[in-house]
């Protein structure tokens, strides 16, 4: 079902009285991180995170912006 890749997105969130709000983002999903999403896992171990906040992600990526594994 997962494929490693890079992969770009929009969120867009309706409010009654304004205009939507719309932001991109961008998600990188390595090889290790699609054998963690295709094995099942316990209950308590459900939630995978993904960030944009990491040095090693920051520092030495071409695309530092984007989110990614916080173990890769």
């Amino acid at each position: 079902m997962y494929q490693a890749g890079r992969y770009e997105a929009s969120l867009e969130l309706l409010r009654s009285a304004n205009r939507p709000l719309i932001t991109k983002f961008c998600l990188i999903i390595s090889a290790a991180a699609v054998g963690e999403l295709n094995n099942p896992q316990p209950p308590d171990q459900t939630i995978r995170f993904f960030r944009n906040d990491l040095p090693k992600f920051t520092s030495a990526s071409d695309s530092p912006g984007c989110y990614r594994r916080d173990t890769d």
